[in-house]
């Protein structure tokens, strides 16, 4: 799978990619990484609430919710 460097917020429901890099300030890297979302993780996005925001993904198992605005600096591949 090549690199589309797209973020993770632009992900459409049902697709599923690999993150290829996170760039995000330190406090909320810490909190992705306590999520298990970090480089080469497999993600699923799931969909969007109904005013768009947070968006559901499956990551490890275990589906999260994060902010479009959260996931701007997560490139997916």
């Amino acid at each position: 799978m090549t690199c589309c460097k797209s973020s993770l917020s632009q992900m459409p429901a049902g697709q599923q990619a690999v993150i290829g890099r996170i760039e995000v300030p330190e406090t909320l890297a810490e909190r992705l990484t306590a999520l298990g979302i970090l480089e080469g993780t497999t993600v699923k996005c799931l969909g969007a609430g109904p005013l768009g925001d947070p968006v559901a993904y499956e990551v490890r198992r275990t589906v999260i919710a994060l902010r479009r605005a959260d996931c701007m600096g997560i490139e997916v591949c």
